[in-house]
């Protein structure tokens, strides 16, 4: 599986009437499925607030950044599903879909943005080592990321979980947000899996 980042859609909020929204972005029957929701931004010259991640096709949010994305899950923080996280796929923009490349240029096409976006499947792993290997290899050090990229299995405790757990089962290409309460701090999530017997893990698939 290969990922490539990409740069360039950090930037800070730009406060937006509502008829400069409405006149702006282009309105869209859209009928939503389990899982999406519309977010209508505003962009500056440094971009969105986000490090995105290009994956297999699909465009995903990698991390968010302070800027107008962070400003939108404020406004919007008494509803969750409205709330943009990392993980979350970019699905449309401005009513045009296609690949990650396709978005990615309409992305930067116009200032103001509608984008239809999908929650990542999220759902928790709880686990106890006893001594035994996780069988599970995950990416970090990636400074553009805030989680753990699950890139291998093998034999060990995280499949016990799966075969115990239908539905739940971990896949290579998921995406370990949060261990033990820690999240958004790859170093000491992969520090938590390596030293901690009990794991509580919060583990997201883009769907």
């Amino acid at each position: 599986m290969h990922a490539a980042l990409i740069k360039g859609m950090n930037g800070v909020a730009v406060p937006l009437s509502d008829t400069d929204t409405q006149a702006s972005v282009p309105e869209m029957a859209t009928e939503l499925q389990d899982g999406e929701f519309l977010v209508d931004i505003c962009k500056n010259s440094d971009g969105l607030g986000l490090e995105i991640e290009s994956i297999n096709g699909m465009l995903l949010v990698a991390k968010l950044k302070q800027g107008p994305m962070t400003a939108w899950n404020a406004t919007n923080v008494g509803d969750p599903d409205l709330v943009v996280r990392a993980g979350d796929r970019i699905i449309s923009v401005n009513g045009t879909r296609g690949d990650s490349t396709v978005l990615i240029d309409e992305l930067k096409r116009d200032s103001r943005l509608r984008l239809l976006m999908r929650h990542a499947r999220e759902f928790r792993v709880d686990i106890d080592k006893a001594g035994r290997d996780l069988g599970i290899c995950v990416i970090s050090g990636n400074v553009k990321l805030d989680m753990l990229k699950i890139s291998g299995l093998r034999s060990g405790v995280v499949e016990d979980w799966g075969l115990a757990n239908p539905g739940s089962e971990v896949l290579v290409g998921d995406r370990i947000i949060e261990v033990n309460g820690i999240s958004n701090d790859p170093p000491n999530m992969l520090e938590e899996l390596r030293a901690s017997s009990k794991l509580a893990m919060v583990v997201i698939r883009p769907a």
